[in-house]
């Protein structure tokens, strides 16, 4: 069995909770495409990545009204852009992967019944396959 790390995190609330995580996660900030496919219809949602562990990643992004924003058990596509850095390449890199939504939460701020405001969502998503790396 692997080990679990106790983790304290905070809500948009500010209430302190700890939760169990199978995987350390690391306050990593990389531009992300995600590439959602419904029926003949194709969605690409970009954003940056909030942190990142062995076994996933969590992301949060603003979806249009109508853009039809990823839901539980979706699967992703996912691209993260990795930029250049001494010690592991001089060249901008990819990572790529197909992930599951395991955790959404919706982050939107109340706004006026007259006004279509962006949904603001939080996602978590379980890798679903090793990472590929291209540089």
């Amino acid at each position: 069995m692997l080990p679990t790390y106790e983790v304290e995190t905070e809500d948009r609330h500010h209430v302190m909770e700890k939760e169990q995580r199978r995987f350390r996660r690391l306050p990593i900030q990389l531009p992300a495409e995600c590439k959602l496919e419904r029926g003949e219809r194709t969605y690409l949602f970009r954003t940056v990545s909030r942190n990142i562990s062995t076994g996933g990643i969590y992301l949060e992004l603003e979806a249009q009204p109508d853009g039809h924003p990823p839901e539980m058990a979706d699967t992703l596509d996912l691209v993260l852009t990795v930029p250049p850095g001494d010690g592991y390449s001089p060249y901008e890199g990819q990572v790529m992967t197909t992930g599951k939504v395991v955790h959404r939460k919706d982050l939107s701020v109340d706004s006026s019944e007259n006004e279509k405001a962006c949904q603001r969502i939080g996602l978590g998503i379980r890798f679903q396959q090793p990472l590929k790396f291209t540089f």
